[in-house]
């Protein structure tokens, strides 16, 4: 009788501390294969076409000690269409991946960004989806994670879970939504200030949030990436939106008092309180919220001359008792000669912490990532290097 995969992974945690030792030293130098995204998300081989496993001793890889997931996955009599992120153990020196995509879980593709992984495969967060206004974009992104890009936190940005829930809900992931358009003449950076969707806050209760500097960067044919506009901070972050957002027309927005913002010149302070967020004022009408919305400032070009799109700025909170309470979230906007307002992209859901946090999104899909994006030099445009 064929071993269930339960008694199989059994096995793999009882032997493998033993194979280890007779493994080869882990390799420090050991690089992600430059497979490119649209090759690896094509990638659909069932992991059983690797060479049989016949025990626990044969996913080791003898030269780096690398655990060995196709041939776990097989060993355990599993495939990419399984959730496997038990097999990608957390004691294991690194991981060799070359089917896929793998389905694993939230909190192991963030290890993941940061563990020693090689090989052509690929893996995707098991919550990843699309959202409406995706479906009919030429570009989306599909969750897929190349290993090759594993170690790209412009490509994982994009295609990680949020870190915390809103009011949005089912914005779990970041998306792409109107493609560029020579309808669109003005470009503009978003940001959005939320509270953690399930925490009821004390109206009473103080939050200060930082914005710092706020970035649009775009690629034309001409100018490559460039920052096509930046400012110390949003000049102007004083407007509160009641959600659901539709309350707008009924119940108006909200202006803080000049007395709420404090511009410290490099950055600017919001002192917003539990009230404001949670929507107290308008409860009687309806309200399940409030969210502080804010802009950059335009930048000018013909839709159809944008190759790409990133949008950014630098928050935080000054309060340690809030910290997993806020969320930041980020996009861009495209609007027509007459005013009319698109969305472009949606980022995921950022955390705020007390440290600046770089919250961005970017509008480069998986078929034209290797063409058109320039993660070294956006990186550095953005200051993550």
């Amino acid at each position: 009788m064929k071993p269930s995969p339960l008694l199989r992974l059994l096995a793999l945690t009882v032997l493998l501390p033993l194979c280890a030792c007779s493994a080869g030293t882990p390799s420090s130098s050991a690089s992600a294969s430059s497979a490119s995204a649209s090759s690896a998300s094509a990638s659909s081989a069932s992991a059983s076409s690797e060479t049989p496993v016949s025990s626990a001793s044969d996913v080791l890889d003898a030269e780096t000690g690398y655990l060995n997931i196709d041939k776990v996955v097989a060993f355990l009599g599993m495939s990419i269409t399984d959730d496997v992120s038990a097999c990608f153990r957390e004691d294991a020196a690194g991981y060799i991946v070359n089917d896929g995509p793998y389905l694993v879980d939230a909190d192991t593709l963030v290890r993941l960004t940061d563990a020693k992984v090689t090989g052509t495969g690929s893996v995707k967060w098991t919550g990843f989806r699309e959202l409406d206004r995706s479906a009919g974009h030429p570009d989306p992104f599909s969750g897929v994670i190349p290993v090759s890009k594993l170690s790209d936190p412009v490509f994982c940005a994009m295609n990680l879970p949020s870190e915390i829930t809103t009011y949005m809900s089912y914005r779990v992931n970041g998306a792409n939504m109107y493609p560029a358009d020579s309808q669109y003449k003005k470009l503009v950076t978003i940001g959005a200030i939320y509270k953690e969707k399930n925490t009821v806050l004390p109206d009473d209760a103080e939050i200060t949030v930082c914005l710092g500097k706020i970035q649009l960067l775009l690629c034309d044919e001409t100018s490559g990436w460039h920052i096509a506009n930046e400012m110390p901070h949003p000049a102007s972050p004083n407007k509160l939106f009641y959600l659901p957002w539709p309350l707008e027309h009924t119940l108006g927005t909200l202006t803080l008092p000049k007395d709420r913002l404090v511009d410290q010149g490099s950055y600017i302070e919001i002192h917003l309180t539990g009230a404001d967020l949670n929507g107290s004022r308008g409860k009687d009408k309806g309200a399940d919220g409030m969210v502080l919305h804010f802009w950059g400032t335009n930048s000018f070009q013909d839709g159809d001359t944008v190759q790409g799109m990133v949008a950014a700025y630098t928050a935080w909170i000054k309060e340690p008792e809030m910290v997993g309470k806020v969320a930041a979230t980020v996009g861009a906007d495209w609007r027509t000669a007459d005013g009319t307002v698109r969305q472009a992209v949606s980022g995921r859901n950022y955390k705020l912490t007390t440290e600046p946090r770089l919250v961005f999104a970017h509008n480069v899909g998986p078929k034209a990532y290797d063409t058109v994006m320039d993660t070294d030099k956006v990186q550095t445009l953005l200051g993550l290097k």
